[in-house]
């Protein structure tokens, strides 16, 4: 039983296919246009757009961009942002600009009119809900659990087989 487990626990971690930001593309700080190469939903999910650099003041300073979100070359959603405070690091903050809902398998491209950005050496992030991971990370350890302790049961199963036919078989003759 334990050395089943013990193999099971073993093995190596499958890799993570999802993913969690499939863009990370520079954004000028002159004024101008912005096309993004598209990229691939790998599942059905909302992703967020973000303006990630540096601040100051750990704030988003004034930014102003229009943005519109392309499906399959389609225009999906549009609108104007005046990005909103997220979250920060030691050296950079990411500033809010949109979300949208994609479908897996389809292909999403970004275009970005920007008029003004605050944060130095900007990037744009498409990346999924910021809590999404969490579905991903406990569902794969309650499988591993799962895992292990149907290998335990079978293990033991196994030993139980190999010690009761021994003693069966002596009843019987």
């Amino acid at each position: 039983m334990a050395l089943g487990a013990l193999l099971y626990l073993s093995r190596p971690e499958p890799e993570d296919l999802r993913t969690w930001t499939p863009v990370a593309h520079p954004v000028p700080s002159t004024p101008g246009r912005v096309d993004i190469p598209p990229f691939t939903a790998a599942e059905n999910r909302s992703f967020q757009l973000y303006l990630y650099g540096g601040s100051n003041n750990h704030t988003c300073p004034p930014s102003a961009i229009d943005w519109t979100i392309l499906r399959n070359g389609n225009t999906e959603a549009s609108g104007s942002s005046r990005a909103d405070t997220l979250g920060f690091s030691d050296n950079a903050t990411a500033c809010w600009i949109a979300e949208f809902k994609a479908q897996k398998g389809q292909q999403y491209a970004v275009s970005l009119d920007v008029h003004k950005v605050g944060l130095t050496n900007a990037k744009l992030l498409v990346q999924t809900y910021p809590n999404a991971w969490l579905d991903a990370h406990y569902g794969k350890h309650l499988f591993r659990l799962f895992g292990a302790v149907a290998s335990a049961l079978l293990a033991l199963a196994g030993v139980t087989i190999l010690l009761t036919v021994p003693i069966l078989k002596r009843v019987l003759d």
